[in-house]
């Protein structure tokens, strides 16, 4: 695994590996000056079964840093005592190389465990602690967002003298938005993104029944710059609802910068089609998406009730190393989930209230008339995925003439 950044690469040692210079940093008093292991010893054997320990653990992961021009190894960097119950773990750092000095790497190594440590290995907290007379160490911390723990210091030996020692901490502030794409120039249904229904516009349902969600922080209408397009825009204003305004035809452009534009660290994206989505759905994915080590997570069927989930850093990806395709502007995520490059997860929603026969997106006027006979049978808009499927199965004929609608989609 390597993790790179601006100057710098980390990547897992290895046992089989310990050069001569990692022996020579543990030794070297100036470097270790201000380390726990401060006053030992190590043999080149102690320092492979150190690293071979670290491979084998569950809760600790140990990084070489080295400078991408020259491939140089300069030092270490550890992510330890990885609490899975409270999301947390704590960051050891080493600049082995005294020459490598002051040059911002350290600040570098910790972005890149940061990165890890949050997106990977899903943590809410870090921290490290530090003797206050480390500026060198103390600033690369606070350079990454990293914060004094209030009442945190207390006073250790060092070199016959008390000093103070620190604790700093990060938490992974989430910031989970859900992206809605919507548009009023449909050539199948046009203007279905404000379209009436039971007599509210339908991205009206669609908005209200989300935003019960526990798990999300925003709802971002991502709509386009066509002026047709003004008509939602002056909706989203007149119900305080965020909104970006993108390119109408690469819909991955317009999703990304709308994340972009609104600092997402974890994207739920939906589309206007799904104005029946549930809730309780949009939380089922992202708490699956959290509580595991996907890369995405993708909550389908029947048609109508999907989301999708992954982070800006996956969606940037896809554009990263390759030139995007069509189906990537007409469709976002397809390079996700079918490129073996990405760990995903994919359940079809729901398989014991509902088959996937029956389609609940609004994509044409057949489909508007099911939602519409849906809609009519509750008083309000606040019912739930198994009241729909009670109806579905008690009124058949009220929800089949748009079964045999051809659907656009992948092959």
């Amino acid at each position: 695994m390597i993790i790179k950044d601006k100057n710098i690469y980390i990547k897992s040692l290895s046992s089989d590996f310990i050069e001569d210079s990692y022996v020579n940093w543990m030794n070297d008093k100036e470097v270790t000056k201000f380390m726990v292991s401060r006053d030992k010893i190590f043999s080149q054997n102690d320092l492979v079964m150190y690293v071979k320990k670290m491979k084998e653990s569950h809760s600790s992961y140990l990084f070489g840093i080295y400078l991408k021009d020259n491939d140089k190894y300069i030092g270490n960097i550890k992510i330890g005592d990885v609490d899975t119950v409270k999301k947390s773990a704590d960051i050891g750092l080493m600049i082995g190389n005294k020459s490598e000095w002051g040059k911002g790497y350290a600040s570098e190594a910790i972005n890149c465990v940061v990165d890890y440590a949050f997106n990977v290995l899903k943590l809410s907290r870090l921290w490290a602690g530090m003797f206050k007379i480390n500026y060198g160490s103390y600033k690369a911390f606070i350079n990454n967002g990293f914060k004094e723990i209030d009442n945190s210091r207390k006073k250790v030996s060092l070199e016959g003298k008390l000093e103070d020692t620190l604790m700093l901490e990060k938490e992974n502030i989430l910031n989970i938005n859900i992206s809605i794409e919507a548009r009023m120039t449909s050539s199948r249904l046009p203007g279905k993104t404000l379209k009436l229904i039971n007599g509210k516009p339908s991205l009206e349902i669609m908005v209200n029944r989300i935003k019960k969600t526990k798990l999300v922080d925003s709802i971002i209408v991502a709509t386009t710059t066509n002026k047709e397009d003004d008509e939602i825009v002056s909706w989203c204003r007149e119900n305080n609802i965020n909104y970006f305004r993108g390119s109408e035809n690469n819909v991955y452009d317009r999703v990304l910068k709308t994340h972009q534009q609104y600092n997402t660290n974890i994207v739920v994206e939906l589309t206007g089609d799904c104005i029946l989505l549930d809730d309780t759905l949009v939380d089922d994915a992202v708490k699956t998406y959290l509580d595991n080590k996907y890369d995405y997570v993708s909550l389908a069927d029947p048609f109508g009730m999907s989301v999708q989930v992954y982070s800006l850093k996956t969606l940037e990806s896809i554009s990263k190393d390759r030139e995007l395709e069509y189906q990537d502007m007409e469709h976002v995520t397809p390079y996700l989930y079918t490129s073996g490059k990405y760990n995903t997860y994919i359940k079809k929603v729901r398989e014991d209230l509902m088959s996937s026969e029956h389609l609940l997106l609004l994509d044409t006027m057949e489909d508007w008339c099911v939602i519409e006979n849906v809609c009519k049978n509750f008083s309000n808009f606040d019912f739930s995925c198994e009241d729909i499927a009670d109806f579905v199965k008690d009124n058949p004929n009220k929800v089949d003439k748009n079964k045999f609608i051809p659907r656009k989609g992948l092959s």
